[in-house]
């Protein structure tokens, strides 16, 4: 993975022996994170709606996710912080191009490679590592689109897995 920066953040980063996250709501592209929540509070109530099977269940299901939408809005968003990295396969010399304008000075910054088979993945680690999806919106809503409507009897956890891996397939098509 490589982080392209300027050569002053990466002299500060090296100097200091440490790395800063950002909040997601200070990033130049919010859509990573608009995106995603937006069409979970649209499409989840459509999903939950045949996945309950009857009113009462349905209310239910959407109350719960209600809340947990709301608590992290409040509680747990408020808390994120996030590097961005970008693949980088061990052999490339060259990097991204769109990445060298983007995020170091126009070409004239660095990219720092890091190994992130070394970084431990403890299930009670504060800390993940998560693949981005860019793309178009349309393609992504049709995905989960498609999985929540074909799949109302299968368990909601069964289905989440399916519409990530169906995006991470067609994320390259993207």
């Amino acid at each position: 993975m490589a982080h392209y920066t300027s050569i002053h953040v990466a002299e500060q980063i090296i100097k200091n022996e440490e790395i800063w996250l950002s909040h997601p709501f200070h990033m130049n592209d919010l859509e990573e994170l608009r995106f995603g929540m937006l069409q979970g509070v649209q499409q989840f109530p459509i999903y939950a709606q045949a996945a309950a099977c009857t009113p009462s269940r349905a209310k239910i299901l959407l109350d719960t996710f209600s809340h947990y939408v709301g608590y992290m809005s409040e509680n747990t968003l408020v808390d994120t912080y996030i590097l961005c990295l970008c693949e980088h396969a061990p052999d490339d010399k060259d990097g991204v191009l769109s990445m060298w304008r983007s995020y170091a000075s126009q070409g004239h910054g660095i990219a720092l490679v890091f190994n992130t088979r070394n970084i431990p993945d403890p299930p009670q680690a504060p800390l993940g590592i998560a693949k981005v999806i860019y793309g178009a919106g349309r393609p992504l809503i049709r995905i989960i689109d498609t999985r929540c409507r074909n799949t109302p009897s299968q368990r909601f956890a069964d289905v989440i897995t399916q519409i990530y891996d169906a995006i991470f397939e067609e994320g390259e098509a993207l």
